[in-house]
This record gives structure tokens, sequence and C-alpha cells, in this order.
């Protein structure tokens, strides 16, 4: 009866040990919860698009900002800081991004033309996410500066208008962490400036209301980050 009893324990403490081996061999097998906070820098590329609005009376023919096809390819570096909090994650990011949009127009007389552009764009954002191990779903938002310009030719005379203006933006994306160092991004960011320049005062101009506004922006863009450790 004895050696029975000891056969029965040491079958269960065997049985325990097997199972507590099985189950810390599960626990090493599984990944550990990526860790998304600390401070880092990247690089991103995409495309754009910018708008202006308002209206022209020159001559016989009337101009509409708003045609100007202001869009490409842009490209740009960003740098940042992440907190985590449990699942939570608090950061702040600035970026700058690059581009040459330009688009100009011509009417029927060939000495009249409109012409636009936008060679940069910079963000200081605030950024809300959720982290689902190395996926970190977030929200943007912050001041934003634009670097643009609008011309008016009538005849060999030229004026230029400069949008080199404070706005604002907000976005989302989501990012990946393929390592502890490394991540990969997509986001969109909206950029709005308003910002009106009236145009009346240039040669040639009819109406008093004439003018231009350099609405919006936006862009689509893929990135790389590093972190530093």
């Amino acid at each position: 009866m004895r050696n029975k009893s000891m056969i029965t324990v040491a079958s269960i403490a065997a049985t325990i040990a097997m199972v507590g081996a099985v189950h810390a061999a599960d626990i090493a097998a599984e990944p550990a919860v990526h860790d998304w906070s600390g401070f880092y820098v990247g690089a991103h590329v995409g495309y754009g698009e910018g708008y202006y609005d308002g209206y022209w009376t020159a001559s016989s023919d009337d101009y509409d900002p708003s045609n100007l096809d202001l869009s490409g390819i842009v490209g740009g570096l960003h740098a940042g800081f992440n907190y985590q909090m449990d699942a939570l994650v608090l950061g702040v990011e600035g970026d700058t991004t690059f581009m040459d949009w330009s688009d100009k127009q011509t009417k029927s007389q060939g000495y009249e033309t409109m012409s636009g552009d936008m060679n940069f764009l910079a963000s200081l954002r605030g950024r809300v996410g959720w982290a689902l191990d190395d996926i970190l779903l977030y929200g943007t938002g912050g001041i934003a500066y634009s670097k643009a310009s609008y011309k008016q030719d009538y005849d060999g005379d030229s004026k230029t208008w400069d949008f080199n203006k404070i706005g604002g933006v907000i976005g989302g994306g989501a990012e990946w962490a393929m390592s502890d160092n490394f991540s990969l991004r997509a986001e969109g960011l909206y950029y709005f400036f308003n910002n009106r320049k009236n145009t009346s005062g240039f040669v040639d101009s009819y109406d008093s209301n004439d003018h231009v506004e350099l609405n919006n922006a936006f862009v689509v863009r893929a990135g790389a980050s590093y972190y530093f450790r």
C-alpha cells in the first residue's frame, strides 16, 4: 500500500513537472510585448496636393486660382518621442516635407498668366495611439507651416504673393515595429491654412474683390523610423 502511494505521488509529481515544463516552454516561445517608448528619427516619401481659391478679373478673361493643379511627389524627415502607458501611447513629433508642386495657366491673349507653387510643409504635432503589440494605431494633430506663392503676369508686369504662413494639421496612421529599433509607417495628413490676400491692386484688375487664398493641402506618405534604445 505504501509503495502504491509512493508510486502515485511520484506519478503526480512527474505529471506536474512535465506540465510546468511545457507551460514554461510556451511562455518562452511567446514574443515579448513591444515597447513604443523612446526617441526616434526617420524619413518619409509620398504624394500630395495643394489648393488655392479666389478669382482675378483681368482684361476680357476671368481667372480662377482653384484651377491650378498643384500636386506631386513629396519627401522629408521626421523626429519624435513616445511615452507608453499600458496600451496607450502618447507622443510628440515634428516633420519637414519638401515638394515641387507648380502650375501655370495662360489665357487666349497670351500675355496674361497666373501661376502657383508650393515647395515646403512642416508641422509640430501631438500623437495619441493605441498599441496592439507591434502595431500602433494613432491620430495626430498640431500646427503647420507652409511655403508657397501665387503669381500674376500681365503684358510684361508681374506680382507675386507669398504664403509663408502658420496653419493647422490633423491626420492619422499606423506603424509596424519590425524590431526593437526599426519601424515602418503609413499615414495621411490634412493641412488647413485659409490665408487670403487681396490682389485688386495689380495692373488691369477690374474688381476690388479680386483675391487669392491658400486653402489647404493633403499628403499621404510611407516612412521608416529608427528608435534609440
